[in-house]
């Protein structure tokens, strides 16, 4: 038996469980021969606020010294702090 999980945004995916289940067993069933009764698919849905997706994870503050946040982080154990929009590459994100 093969041990299906999807990950993804309960926003996204709630209600849809059913639908993508008998789509990836269809699809198992076909390219592996997997016997068809043999099921095991887990969703594990998370809050929109927990998956961070460039272009669709949580809505970013804004930009600039007006914004009235900073943009770094103190994530090092020695208590540096680093510029997270440099983590991000150059270009158009989708």
């Amino acid at each position: 038996m093969a041990q299906i999980k999807v990950f993804g945004r309960s926003d996204v995916w709630a209600g849809r469980q059913a639908e993508v289940s008998d789509a990836l067993q269809a699809a198992l069933v076909a390219a592996w021969g997997l016997p068809p009764e043999k099921r095991f698919h887990r969703f594990l849905l998370s809050d929109a606020d927990d998956v961070v997706v460039p272009g669709r994870g949580p809505a970013r503050p804004p930009a600039g010294p007006s914004a009235g946040a900073s943009a770094t982080s103190s994530c090092s154990p020695t208590g540096s702090t680093s510029d997270i929009s440099a983590v991000r590459p150059p270009g158009p994100h989708r």
